[in-house]
């Protein structure tokens, strides 16, 4: 990328209402084995915050490892705090896991487009896998909210890695908990209990956030019976504004002809499920 491209690129998060600040942790509590809940003071982070927008957060001082933010989606949002679930799987989340209330933090954000919502009286179903679960908490309310009859699936390997109910259940009219191992709820993955949702009823749209291989799943099933579907990828990240190209995804072109890449931090993280090339 050239000077100028990545001066806009700086410019443009500046633009956009992107802002680099400094806040308190307020909470951080284990809430299975290796994962964590943690609280960030933020006055108005339900106005900062669209449903399916990141942040990104700064584990080490800039100059100290680890050098690169961590991004994270919201699971929860109050007018003056949010929270997250993220799981202990490297030096940066088990630096994360060290944090008390007190203890202040970087923080970029809001990054990245989020859900596009449908009309009021939709009925639609939410699939969470992994780590993705809590992330779809506030859209489940804002759908909710908004009229729209929400069915949330929750999915994990096994019963031990099922976290974010608590998140997903207030916005949901239903929540279906699933697991791999059939150690709690549906037994089977979460495309699983998405593919005996549709089969049970009217579904209008799918919200999914999770794995690749789940999302995959997610966007065949929905394909196959012409259900729009939104999904939230995940991918490694060291800029989350996309000057550093470092987050890419292969995409259909408009025409159906070729493929080009967008940028998940810039371009999503939400995409139309029938555009990406799984």
């Amino acid at each position: 990328m050239a000077i100028d491209d990545l001066r806009n690129e700086i410019d443009g998060v500046n633009a956009s209402g992107k802002r680099d600040r400094t806040v308190a942790v307020t909470g951080n509590q284990e809430i299975a084995p290796g994962f964590f809940r943690m609280r960030l003071a933020l006055p108005s982070a339900n106005r900062v915050f669209s449903p399916g927008q990141f942040f990104q957060l700064a584990v080490g001082t800039g100059t100290t490892a680890p050098f690169l933010r961590r991004p994270f989606a919201p699971a929860e949002l109050s007018p003056e705090s949010f929270a997250f679930v993220y799981a202990v799987v490297g030096e940066g989340t088990r630096l994360m896991s060290r944090l008390r209330p007190g203890d202040r933090v970087g923080l970029l954000a809001p990054l990245g487009k989020g859900y596009a919502r449908p009309v009021s009286g939709s009925r639609v179903v939410l699939a969470g896998g992994g780590g993705g679960g809590p992330s779809l908490g506030p859209l489940a309310a804002a759908l909710r909210e908004n009229g729209t009859e929400v069915i949330s699936i929750l999915g994990a390997r096994t019963a031990g890695r099922l976290v974010g109910g608590d998140s997903l259940e207030p916005g949901s009219h239903r929540l279906v908990s699933c697991t791999d191992d059939g150690s709690a709820g549906f037994a089977g993955t979460a495309a699983d209990a998405l593919a005996a949702e549709i089969a049970g009823g009217r579904v209008d749209a799918v919200f999914a956030c999770g794995p690749a291989p789940m999302l995959k799943a997610v966007a065949r099933i929905t394909a196959a019976k012409n259900i729009p579907c939104q999904v939230s990828m995940e991918e490694r990240m060291a800029c989350g504004f996309g000057a550093c190209v470092g987050c890419v995804v292969e995409m259909l072109l408009p025409d159906g002809k070729g493929t080009k890449y967008g940028r998940v931090c810039h371009d999503g993280p939400v995409f139309d499920a029938g555009t990406i090339v799984w």
